[in-house]
C-alpha cells in the first residue's frame, strides 16, 4: 500500500481530503475531494497539509487561528484546521475525520533550526508538501510498518 519515492526515498501515499465547513463564499461538501499525495512521516503526531492545497479548498490560510508545533527541525506556531476529512485509498475506509490538520509552508513563520535538524530534513520538511502523521494509525487503531531496508511499507488495521 505504500512506497518509497525514488528521488527522496520517502514512503508516499496518495490520499483524498476535504472540508465541511464553509469556507468563502460557497460552502464545501464531501462531494468534493481534493487528491494530495503524501509523505508518511512515522516522527509526526499530527498530519498536516500544505497552504496550497488548503488554498485550493478554499480556505483562508491568513486567517487561521494559530497552534504551537515542535519537532526534530525546529519549533514555532503555524496556522491549522479543523474538522478536515481524509480518504485513504482502501477497500471500505470510510473518510476519517480529524479534529486539528496543521497548515505547513516555508514562508509562514518558519521554525528555528535545532541541533538535532539536518539539511536534508529541513529542505524535505518545508517545501510544498502534506504529510500523514501517526495520527492516522491512532484513529484507525492501525499497525504502520516501514521497512526501508526491503523498500517496503503498509497501514494495515
Amino acid at each position: 500500500m505504500l512506497a518509497p519515492e525514488s528521488e527522496t526515498g520517502f514512503f508516499t501515499l496518495d490520499a483524498s481530503i476535504a472540508l465541511t465547513e464553509p469556507w468563502g463564499s460557497a460552502p464545501l461538501s464531501l462531494s468534493r475531494w481534493l487528491e494530495v499525495r503524501t509523505v508518511v512521516d512515522s516522527g509526526a503526531s499530527r498530519t498536516a497539509i500544505s497552504d496550497q492545497a488548503a488554498r485550493i479548498l478554499g480556505v483562508p490560510v491568513e486567517s487561521l487561528e494559530r497552534g504551537p508545533i515542535s519537532g526534530a527541525t525546529g519549533a514555532g506556531t503555524r496556522p491549522f484546521i479543523r474538522n478536515l476529512f481524509l480518504r485513504l485509498p482502501a477497500p471500505g475506509c470510510r473518510p476519517i475525520r480529524l479534529d486539528k490538520v496543521t497548515v505547513l509552508h516555508r514562508s509562514l513563520e518558519t521554525p528555528e533550526p535545532t541541533a538535532a535538524s539536518s539539511s536534508r530534513v529541513g529542505r524535505v520538511a518545508w517545501r510544498d508538501l502534506n504529510t500523514l502523521g501517526t495520527d492516522i494509525a491512532r484513529i484507525l487503531g492501525a499497525r504502520l510498518t516501514l521497512d526501508y531496508l526491503a523498500l517496503t511499507g503498509d497501514l494495515s488495521w
